[in-house]
């Protein structure tokens, strides 16, 4: 690990994944033109502040998943295939005009509803016709001006779910005194400790019968999908269920000793984080300035991509004995 981080301060570092991008500033873009501040963009145009937009996601800001022909979308989470014009909406799909809505699909013109399905001119999952739906929507908009309600996303208040249930977490995590601080919700999960006999796995040859022969690889496979297994880390317990063990088994793979939550938190850890540092080219010659996800130290060399395409100016010498190993 530490000729890793050796290594990474040494080589040229680019400063953001982007592939085939035009005038886009964040990380994780592919195919993207006109997207600011955006993380985890593909074949998407004309978006800002927002997170997964994806198959021509266009002229959408603060969002995140949105996308298959997504566009003019604001605020609003899970939203598309053939949306438009859809505001402050929680999975909206196939559906246009839509405002304050949750759960709606194959609908059109509807205010505050929820549940909807081939429906349109609604408000409060009751039907209008277009013309009382333009003038009682009018009134409820000029009211949610008045008590500057108007132009946010529902309030923290409504969420059933404690901050550090949310995705929001993994990217920008609080401790619970911090959230509470905020007057949002917190998720206490009411656990007790494990007190049973814990399932330690034995190496995953010793569960394949082409290994083992039928009768001792049963007999184990018996064992471990009735035993319970205890986190190294978090020591939480879990089980292993039989398609999970026959996928372990077919590919040779150890059965984890880590919790699913601790496996998913380490991975997320591997990405970089959604915050942006301004942070000049190193390259003496470049006066640009490269907005990248990573923390970063002083000594560690980032680079522009037109300036990482260009000739290597250092090489390693590979057969240095002070020369780093390939990771």
């Amino acid at each position: 690990m530490t000729h890793k981080i050796q290594l990474e301060k040494d080589l040229p570092r680019k400063f953001a994944n982007l592939l085939q991008t035009e005038n886009c500033i964040g990380d994780y873009m592919t195919n993207a033109k006109n997207c600011i501040f955006t993380s985890h963009a593909h074949d998407a145009e004309d978006c800002k502040y927002a997170e997964h937009v994806w198959r021509n996601a266009k002229n959408a800001i603060d969002v995140s998943t949105v996308g298959r022909n997504a566009s003019w979308v604001y605020e609003s989470l899970n939203t598309g295939i053939d949306v438009n014009n859809d505001l402050f909406c929680i999975q909206a799909w196939t559906s246009q005009q839509l405002l304050y809505c949750v759960s709606c699909f194959n609908s059109q013109s509807s205010f505050g509803s929820t549940g909807l399905k081939k429906s349109h001119h609604c408000i409060l999952n009751k039907s209008y016709s277009a013309q009382e739906y333009e003038t009682l929507c009018g009134k409820i908009i000029d009211h949610m001006r008045s008590t500057e309600e108007w132009g946010e996303f529902f309030p923290h208040e409504l969420s059933p779910f404690g901050y550090n249930e949310t995705v929001a977490n993994e990217y920008f995590p609080m401790s619970e005194s911090e959230v509470r601080a905020k007057g949002w919700n917190w998720y206490n999960e009411d656990t007790k400790p494990f007190t049973g006999s814990a399932y330690i796995p034995l190496p995953i040859r010793e569960y394949d019968e082409r290994v083992v022969g039928f009768e001792t690889a049963q007999k184990n496979i018996d064992v471990v999908l009735a035993g319970t297994i205890v986190c190294e880390v978090t020591k939480k317990p879990f089980k292993i269920v039989k398609q999970e063990l026959l996928f372990y088994i077919e590919n040779s793979i150890p059965i984890p000793t880590k919790h699913p939550d601790q496996r998913h938190k380490e991975r997320m850890d591997l990405r970089n984080p959604r915050t942006l540092y301004e942070r000049a080219c190193m390259c003496e010659e470049c006066e640009k300035i490269a907005r990248e996800t990573k923390t970063f130290e002083e000594e560690e060399f980032v680079k522009l991509e037109n300036q990482i395409t260009r000739e290597p100016e250092h090489q390693i010498d590979t057969n240095s004995s002070s020369s780093h190993p390939v990771i």
